[in-house]
């Protein structure tokens, strides 16, 4: 780790434990729904941080995916051809 990585770590120190925390929460919500007749949400039993955030994709999130995905494909293919190029040569 970087002095530089300390930031990104430390604001999102917070998501580490976000797995146990779900699974206590959705444990409680099913010990609480079988003693109650309304239809119990999750966010019902307690808050978590990360529930509040806004996960909606936008469209420029998408161009954004669409571009790292084809420079990955061409990083792929450079790499495919440079090995098969190799393989002939031997």
């Amino acid at each position: 780790m970087t002095l530089s990585e300390l930031p990104i770590i430390l604001q999102n120190i917070q998501y580490a434990d976000r797995n146990i925390w779900e699974t206590t929460r959705l444990q409680c919500l099913i010990y609480a729904q079988k003693n109650c007749k309304k239809k119990l949400k999750v966010t019902d039993i307690f808050s978590l941080p990360w529930d509040s955030q806004n996960s909606e994709i936008t469209e420029s999130d998408i161009a954004e995916l669409r571009e790292h995905q084809t420079e990955i494909e061409a990083l792929i293919n450079a790499h495919a051809a440079q090995t098969a190029q190799t393989n002939k040569t031997e």
